[in-house]
């Protein structure tokens, strides 16, 4: 039971960090488009790039945490950031699904996979005094 509490909420804690990454990332690049003349189209590419990069920072993290498993978990963090952004379109786009948004869950789940193998992997480095 200590174990499924432990990776629940490590994943939970992963997750949060993935979210605030995606934020702070579609802030500055919110930023760039007010100060440069970029096209509209962009920013579903913008939100493309800080979905994935946010779902590989949470991978990344719950990969360290846990140590074991990084598909599983990776997932697990890819999962449930695709349903954030599930319901975040609901609630503001009124779910229209395109090829974007499959395209945009897909490279989440990826990513979020790809960071938990790559935490997971990491060599900690130990202090020589």
């Amino acid at each position: 039971m200590s174990s499924m509490h432990s990776s629940i909420k490590s994943t939970l804690i992963s997750v949060l960090v993935g979210e605030i990454i995606t934020i702070v990332c579609l802030f500055i690049f919110s930023i760039l488009m007010a100060k440069v003349d970029i096209p509209l189209a962009m920013t579903d590419i913008f939100v493309i790039i800080s979905a994935s990069f946010g779902g590989m920072i949470a991978g990344y993290c719950n990969g360290r945490i846990m140590k074991e498993k990084g598909m599983l978990y990776g997932a697990l963090c890819g999962g449930i950031l695709v349903i954030i952004l599930i319901i975040f379109n609901v609630i503001f786009n009124g779910f229209a699904p395109t090829g974007l948004t499959f395209l945009k869950l897909i490279l989440v789940m990826v990513f979020a996979i790809i960071g938990a193998i790559i935490g997971v992997n990491k060599k900690s480095r130990r202090i020589k005094y």
